[in-house]
């Protein structure tokens, strides 16, 4: 292959791979912003829970043991 041939098919790749990555780029803007202009509140809960279950261990399943 000749330099000019190798730099060509180099430029080829580069530019398939930023065109097949650009889409994958993740944006939530879009999301803050349409809620912003809204007039509608959003709907978020936040819950603590200071029960006493929250203190114990639950033991759902036997321990892993090599041996067996």
């Amino acid at each position: 292959m000749t330099i000019k041939r190798k730099l060509a098919c180099l430029n080829a790749s580069l530019a398939l791979t930023i065109a097949v990555a650009a889409p994958a780029l993740a944006d939530d803007t879009e999301l803050l912003l349409t809620s912003a202009q809204s007039n509608d509140k959003p709907n978020v809960i936040f819950i603590l829970d200071t029960s006493g279950s929250m203190n114990t261990l639950e033991h759902t399943i036997a321990f892993y043991d090599s041996a067996v």
